[in-house]
């Protein structure tokens, strides 16, 4: 096997005459004219050739690196081409001597210095395609994390990077990435970068690119914009694809987009850095700067739907007060703030959130906004996304000496307070339930129309005397009648912490018995305590087995609240045998907390 420390400038420059040659070729044509980074800077852009069909399947060329086959690896510098693919900056290796995603050759973006390759795609202008690849990392050289540029025409899709820190020729470490990118024109220019600023002959390893056309967009006739049959309307809600990565970080720019979701503006970041409401990961709504997101989604005009999430805030920087706007369609549902004074990466402070919209056609957008004014790369955090249809049920009758809770008019605006540092201003047509003790007052508002009455509901009173027309509502704190078959015990007692065994151990099981009858409504929790809601902690992963097949996960490294969706625990009650383990996956080290399944209403 090559000594990748052996390469050198000397032995890439042996085949560059032929290379010079064609790029003069080029040149004099008057084709296009390029920067050092490979981007076009001549007055015209990459025309299209006559011929210029898409193909179907991959239209990527070589997007496996396996042509030309080399017995070793062979350095490409700026400007030359191989095999579909051009060098427009820098230089590169066609890689041999190591263990590659797929096949037995790889890249290796950076030769005897960082590089820049691209290739020109055959498109469909307005059609959308899936953009996958593996990235790794050349572990033989400094730098140890390496950063990936990934560009589609003008616009940055991704700077993904990875880490090599234990990694070797024989353990790469492989992680694939997917992305959503539309073709604006019949020629669209795929380009991967280098983006270590500083002179390394190790950069990001690239293999298995692929871009092919999503399916149904094709035909003549558009199809159908149909409402999802499952549980929660919204794609990726939890943001847990595509996954952020050794550095536990990855940042996406418009206009691109993520399995489900599309970036309107700026850049967000898929994060697994901090403390998550839900899942392995969730986004922090600004990037290198501040960002959007949407989803257009599927409803039926009339219908109502419950929208929830939960926020809160990057503590990294300032600012420390984060500022969300939320919308749906051309409304503005809410304008939410969240102070980071005194939470930590491991004390995210996460507050659910609810409201009730109403649909007004067959294809609703839901966006969310960091609506910070300045400049920052920490912003509002979002998790746990979800819309399901809502079927109002009746209102129980008030006892005699129950207190009713005013609901506002049409015509008034509900402002709920989550926090005291965590604000809420919700427009008349939705219905907002904040999830913790606060003040709430209900002012008229002669301008304000809408459709849909709002109801503000809160667990606590309000305080202070109202302002001259204002209208009072009074607050009751919430009656919480627990199901008889809740909470079920996962693990009464706390497991200590100890040293493992053996990698990927279970150090624990337990067979449950789920009622096939849950109660209506509420939410389910895994909880350390059967009496409230408490963080849990299972080093590293529980894992619910259905009948014999994996169900549902969760990466429960450090303690944290976790909501089960009502379609799991619906499952699980289906199910004629439900097994839990808790198990090792990485690390040195097991241990738990107790773990309890609760329903809150």
């Amino acid at each position: 096997m090559p000594d990748l420390s052996s390469k050198s400038a000397s032995g890439a420059i042996a085949g560059r005459g032929y290379a010079v040659l064609i790029a003069l070729v080029v040149l004099l044509a008057g084709v296009i004219v390029r920067n050092p980074a490979g981007r076009v800077t001549a007055a015209r852009q990459p025309a299209a050739p006559a011929a210029c069909v898409p193909p179907t399947g991959n239209i990527v060329q070589n997007g496996g690196f396996e042509a030309p086959a080399l017995a070793t690896y062979r350095t490409y510098t700026a400007p030359t081409t191989f095999s579909g693919w051009t060098v427009s900056a820098g230089s590169v290796d066609l890689e041999t001597i190591w263990l590659d995603f797929e096949g037995s050759q790889s890249l290796d973006l950076a030769g005897v210095s960082p590089g820049t390759i691209y290739q020109d795609l055959c498109t469909m202008p307005g059609i959308q395609y899936k953009l996958s690849f593996a990235l790794a990392g050349n572990p033989n050289e400094l730098p140890t994390t390496k950063v990936m540029d990934v560009w589609w025409n003008d616009g940055k899709v991704a700077s993904p990077t990875f880490s090599t820190v234990g990694r070797t020729t024989t353990s790469m470490g492989w992680t694939q990435y997917e992305f959503t990118v539309q073709a604006t024109g019949s020629l669209t220019r795929l380009l991967f970068r280098d983006a270590y600023v500083g002179m390394t002959r190790s950069g990001p390893a690239l293999d298995a690119v692929s871009v092919q056309a999503l399916p149904g967009q094709m035909t003549a006739t558009p199809l159908p914009c149909v409402p999802s049959a499952g549980p929660n309307m919204v794609r990726n809600g939890s943001f847990e694809t595509p996954l952020a990565g050794p550095t536990g970080n990855l940042d996406i720019y418009a206009p691109g987009a993520f399995d489900g979701w599309v970036v309107g503006y700026g850049s967000v970041g898929v994060t697994d850095w901090w403390q998550k409401s839900d899942g392995a990961q969730a986004l922090d709504l600004a990037g290198t700067s501040q960002g959007s997101i949407y989803q257009d989604i599927c409803t039926t005009p009339g219908q109502q739907y419950r929208l929830t999430f939960a926020f809160a805030g990057n503590p990294a920087e300032n600012p420390t007060l984060k500022t969300m706007v939320v919308a749906w369609g051309s409304q503005q549902v809410a304008t939410l703030q969240f102070s980071t004074v005194g939470r930590s990466v491991s004390n995210m402070g996460w507050m659910m959130h609810e409201y009730i919209l109403t649909a007004t056609s067959d294809t609703m957008r839901l966006e969310f906004r960091d609506a910070y004014a300045g400049t920052t790369r920490s912003g509002p955090a979002l998790d746990a996304v979800s819309l399901q249809p809502f079927v109002a049920t009746p209102t129980p009758t008030a006892s005699p000496s129950a207190t009713a809770t005013a609901t506002a008019s049409p015509s008034a605006t509900a402002t709920t307070t989550a926090s005291p540092t965590a604000t809420a201003t919700v427009p008349v047509s939705v219905t907002a339930t904040a999830m913790a003790s606060a003040t709430a007052t209900a002012t008229a508002s002669p301008s304000a129309t809408a459709p849909v009455s709002t109801t503000a509901t809160q667990t606590a009173q309000p305080t202070g005397s109202p302002a001259a027309g204002q209208k009072t509502i009074l607050f009751m704190p919430m009656l919480r009648k627990a199901a008889a078959e809740f909470p079920i015990a996962i693990n009464r007692q706390a497991i200590a912490t100890r040293p493992v065994i053996k990698q990927s151990e279970t150090y624990y099981s337990t067979v449950l018995n789920v009622s096939a009858k849950l109660p209506a409504g509420g939410h389910f929790y895994l909880s350390a305590s059967p009496s409230g809601l408490a963080p849990v902690m299972v080093d590293d992963e529980l894992l619910v087995v259905l009948d014999g097949k994996d169900a549902y996960r969760q990466f429960l490294t450090y303690s944290r609240l976790v909501q089960v969706p009502a379609a799991e625990v619906a499952a699980w009650a289906a199910a004629s045998r439900v097994e839990v383990y808790f198990q090792d996956r990485h690390g040195s080290v097991v241990g738990s907390t107790p773990v309890w399944l609760l329903w809150e209403p």
